[in-house]
């Protein structure tokens, strides 16, 4: 992410002093759960917004989806997802390696 940057990544709404600090609308859980074509990829007040699938295995070794929604807005990245994934995991680990000043 560009240096300035913030990303914020959340797994759940239910923190309403969350939403008032970064003064921030987060979607809802039937938000979350819409996927239809208009609700993948829109922009009002409150940012950009992206819903997108997200696949994952779980310890059984069985595979499902997961929606994740992204919301761009004034040089912040929200993401609320239902479940730990693991691309975000990923993305942390090399993130905080970088941040570290390790390439």
């Amino acid at each position: 992410m560009p240096y300035g940057s913030i990303w914020s990544n959340r797994t759940t709404t239910s923190d309403c002093a969350y939403n008032l600090s970064w003064g921030q609308s987060l979607a809802t859980r039937p938000e979350l759960e819409d996927i239809e074509a208009s609700a993948r990829f829109f922009e009002d007040e409150d940012g950009l917004h992206i819903h997108s699938f997200f696949f994952f295995e779980d310890a059984e070794d069985h595979a499902g989806n997961s929606t994740v929604a992204f919301t761009i807005r004034d040089g912040r990245l929200f993401t609320l997802r239902e479940r730990e994934l693991p691309a975000f995991r990923l993305y942390r680990m090399r993130a905080r390696s970088q941040g570290d000043g390790r390439r």
